[in-house]
């Protein structure tokens, strides 16, 4: 068994004499950062998700885990283990559930007790890089089964240099189909160049024409698909985002009376994000729209 001792002692830094830290002081650390999360109540019951428990209930001492909570004192030096000994483990548990995978038992048990020994080593598991966690969050969007599907997508080059930037935007659409996935050959493009503007201006223009076309054509349930979060919280049926930009509010407007024009007509219409692995069509006309100016504009179906 692993004494609290045992468990909790570790160098001090700097001074003279101080060979440990204060031991309420790194307790109500772990305690903080426990109570932030969940509920005592939710937490104890959730601690040994992802197979920790069973990895640590061996190593670690078990009366830690079995040790009945309520028994003790709040404020009291084996409260304070025990809340401290539950936060390690909801540490390494939402490490785990972020796709880091241990070795062996040990290595599970050793992050644990790291965790006690110096909890303001908040990040002292390992993590993932930025393009491995994108990997793990990119999820292909839900069908929707004889819904009529546009995609848009904006480029700019020089982003940051004011009139010095190359943008363009592309539109691609999609004839309803019973899988509702988009996929394969569009059924119309379009594409169009704009000169000095900026990411979020080329991707309302896109939208702007998706939706234009799709007032003229009227089909009865119409997404909009888009890879600009920021373009699609702030086009949202329920509860927009404000659009307070001045290069925006134009476009924000244009797109809005679009959308009231199309409920009028009893379309069922929707302006959703999707990653833009999904967005590769609309991605590729935006470029063309820069660097083949000349062949600009509409197909003959659009």
């Amino acid at each position: 068994m692993v004494s609290s001792e045992d468990a909790f002692e570790c160098p001090g830094h700097g001074g003279s004499g101080g060979t440990r830290r204060s031991a309420c002081g790194r307790y109500d650390l772990l305690i903080l950062r426990c109570w932030s999360r969940l509920s005592w109540s939710h937490l104890s019951m959730q601690y040994g998700a992802y197979g920790v428990r069973r990895h640590l209930c061996g190593s670690c001492t078990a009366a830690f885990i079995r040790c009945k909570i309520r028994a003790y004192a709040p404020g009291g030096l084996e409260w304070r283990s025990a809340v401290a000994f539950f936060a390690a483990i909801w540490d390494v548990r939402a490490m785990c559930r972020r796709g880091v995978r241990y070795a062996n038992q040990a290595a599970l048990t050793e992050l644990v007790m790291t965790s006690l020994r110096c909890p303001w080593l908040v990040r002292c598991c390992p993590t993932k890089s930025k393009r491995e966690r994108r990997a793990d969050r990119v999820r292909e969007p839900n069908p929707l089964p004889h819904a009529v599907i546009y995609r848009s997508d904006g480029a700019s080059r020089g982003q940051g240099r004011l009139h010095d930037r190359e943008a363009g935007w592309g539109s691609a659409v999609w004839s309803a189909t019973l899988d509702g996935r988009g996929v394969g050959p569009p059924a119309a493009v379009c594409r169009g160049y704009l000169g000095d503007a900026s990411n979020n201006v080329a991707e309302y223009s896109g939208l702007h024409e998706c939706m234009d076309r799709a007032v003229r054509i009227l089909d009865r349930t119409v997404v909009f698909e888009v890879d600009s979060m920021l373009l699609a919280m702030q086009m949202a049926r329920r509860r927009p985002w404000a659009c307070r930009s001045e290069s925006l509010i134009g476009f924000h407007e244009v797109c809005i009376r679009l959308g009231e024009q199309l409920s009028r007509n009893n379309v069922d219409w929707l302006v959703r994000h999707v990653y833009r692995e999904f967005n590769q069509t609309a991605d590729a006309l935006s470029n063309q729209a820069i660097d083949e100016q000349d062949t600009n504009g509409a197909s003959a179906a659009w």
